[in-house]
């Protein structure tokens, strides 16, 4: 990894431990420290990246320092921090549904399919446990498509 990837990545540990008050927040902060000190990426492309981020599910400020890291680090820098976002969130938050759904689909894409059921199974107990039947017949669908079950198989 190069050094100006680590550095990066020094920058993330310490903005993910000091952003506090939202998006608008922390939109700010990363104008101070990604744009304006460090020249990780200009202002347009900040506002470009957070622009784009406002259609992608979770937290937007989130979203914007993924596409940074695409940025600073190309698509394997992205995918390292989108995956460690995500299994965080998992870890220290498991009632936030909608992370069960993503992470399963990005361990999909890196061909990690056991990683990728586990964390279905994982989030459909929860969605369960919440009654949150909307989220639990998405991550139903994504799950028996994993498995390779049809359309009318009733085994989950």
């Amino acid at each position: 990894m190069k050094k100006r990837q680590l550095l990066f990545l020094r920058d993330v540990l310490i903005y993910t431990f000091t952003a506090f008050g939202g998006p608008q927040a922390h939109i700010a902060v990363l104008l101070r420290e990604f744009v304006e000190k460090r020249k990780y990426i200009t202002e347009d492309e900040l506002m470009e990246l957070n622009a784009l981020s406002q259609v992608l599910p979770g937290p937007s400020s989130t979203q914007t320092l993924v596409g940074i890291a695409w940025k600073v680090g190309g698509l394997r820098l992205a995918i390292n921090k989108a995956l460690a976002y995500y299994e965080d969130l998992v870890d220290n938050h498991p009632g936030y549904t909608g992370t069960y759904y993503h992470l399963g689909k990005l361990y999909e894409a890196l061909n990690r399919k056991d990683d990728a059921i586990k964390t279905y199974e994982t989030g459909m107990k929860v969605t369960k446990e919440k009654r949150d039947n909307h989220a639990f017949s998405e991550l139903q669908a994504v799950y028996r498509q994993a498995m390779g079950f049809e359309e009318d198989d009733d085994d989950y």
